[in-house]
């Protein structure tokens, strides 16, 4: 077995990063900065498109999959009901339902 040299002594350098690879970070760097100057700060969009008749979408520490998503907004629809619940939402569908009918009413002459 060779000798351990001393701390600070025989210590290489890490290899050069490729150009290609540097190239492909710069491009990343402009694409969330673009990304950024669209939609603000907030979180990307993660998730796979498409993996053995799945879409994969995740969600903070979570990863939420489905046959029956065609579009990232099939999944938002999903999200949505299972934050909510159904029982919010049907309350929430009542109450605008009221309001509608409301605004639809005559005023009495």
């Amino acid at each position: 077995m060779p000798p351990i040299p001393p701390v600070g002594q025989g210590a290489s350098l890490p290899p050069p990063i490729p150009p290609h690879v540097l190239k492909e970070f710069e491009e990343h760097r402009r694409r969330e900065q673009a990304r950024i100057g669209a939609f603000g700060q907030i979180r990307p969009m993660v998730h796979l498109p498409d993996y053995a008749g799945y879409r994969f979408v995740g969600v903070r520490n979570r990863l939420y999959y489905s046959k029956k998503w065609r579009f990232f907004a099939d999944f938002l629809f999903d999200y949505g009901t299972e934050r909510l619940g159904k029982a919010r939402l049907r309350e929430l569908d009542l109450k605008r339902r009221a309001d509608r009918t409301k605004s639809r009413r005559l005023p009495p002459h």
